[in-house]
């Protein structure tokens, strides 16, 4: 099985600017599914902020996002695993509320992970965590510390990575607390970058 990660797709970003999202658009369509047909990927796993705004969507935004970029998803059978990002959740100490239960939950080849969770892609268990909040804090980390995974993936927040080019983020979890796994695969810091096993 191949797959394909996402992360930090922000639709709706800059104030839902339509010039912005055209130019997502165009690159899910001009780039993107073309790339996954030619290799022949089938499966995608979204790490967070799927959606950019917490407290609302704009409807021009969500039918771009259902009509360019769902629907061909569909029809082309790829499933995606979502989980949640800091974006993705309308309040700041729960993912109990989120955009993308409340608008994509009813997609039969989305599954949404509010909790973290094992996956099981063609033989090979990953370790998915949602945003971590106050309130789920305790589970995500217990999950993090327990896991006998190889790889972890989530939307973190990590002391010492860089979540804008040349802007380090000094908050979050150690980086020593992932030092168990082969390799993490975070969503939230805005630019690609690797440093030891976290990408």
């Amino acid at each position: 099985m191949k797959i394909a990660l996402l992360a930090d797709t922000n639709f709706g970003a800059r104030n839902d600017s339509p010039i912005f999202l055209e130019h997502f658009m165009e690159f899910w369509e001009k780039t993107f599914f073309p790339t996954i047909k030619e290799r022949g990927i089938d499966r995608i796993v979204h790490l967070g902020d799927f959606m950019d705004r917490r407290k609302n969507v704009n409807f021009h935004t969500l039918n771009q996002v259902r009509t360019r970029f769902l629907e061909p998803l569909r029809e082309m059978n790829v499933r995606m695993d979502v989980t949640l990002g800091n974006h993705d959740v309308f309040f700041k100490n729960t993912n109990k509320l989120n955009s993308v239960v409340e608008l994509f939950a009813s997609y039969p080849n989305i599954t949404i992970h509010e909790s973290p969770v094992v996956l099981d892609l063609d033989g090979m268990d990953i370790g998915l965590v949602p945003w971590i909040t106050k309130e789920n804090a305790q589970e995500c980390l217990n999950f993090i510390r327990s896991m006998h995974t190889k790889i972890l993936m989530g939307h973190f927040e990590i002391n010492g990575y860089e979540v804008l080019r040349g802007v380090e983020y000094h908050d979050g979890m150690e980086p020593s607390l992932l030092r168990n796994y082969d390799a993490v695969y975070s969503g939230l810091f805005h630019c690609r970058h690797s440093k030891e096993n976290i990408h």
